[in-house]
């Protein structure tokens, strides 16, 4: 059986292992890439960079706080609403603090970003990777 990408969705996409994935996967032939993270204005580099080396990917930036449950909603719910189909869903936006915080609801922030977001978020979009099946669901942990 073979996978074909059309649609991959990035998570913690504006450095790093984020950025990579996403020009990776543009590199091989993904053509639609939907990019979540907290700031569509950091991103504006990763698109400069995509629209340059691949004109025919078509990229999209999501903005949502995975930090915060409701955030985590939002985002699925904009996540769905661009992207009625996902093929790939690459959980890899992530927090490492040198301090303890914690979120508005007193979870760790560590733990609120890297184990509960992904899950919630993958269960959240479960229609959309339903619709690409057989669709991957990825997360990356550090």
């Amino acid at each position: 059986m073979t996978f074909k990408i059309e649609t991959a969705v990035v998570t913690g996409a504006v450095t790093g292992v984020g950025t990579e994935t996403a020009l990776l996967l543009a590199a091989r032939g993904v053509r639609r890439l939907v990019l979540l993270n907290r700031s569509a204005e950091r991103t504006q580099p990763l698109l400069g960079r995509l629209k340059k080396r691949y004109p025919a990917v078509t990229a999209t930036v999501v903005e949502g706080d995975l930090a915060e449950v409701d955030g985590v909603r939002a985002a699925a719910m904009e996540l769905a609403r661009v992207a009625p189909r996902i093929d790939l869903l690459v959980n890899n936006a992530g927090v490492l603090t040198e301090t303890l915080q914690f979120n508005k609801a007193g979870v760790e922030l560590h733990f609120a970003v890297n184990a509960l977001a992904p899950f919630l978020l993958t269960h959240l979009l479960k229609r959309e990777l339903l619709q690409g099946a057989p669709a991957r669901d990825i997360v990356i942990s550090g």
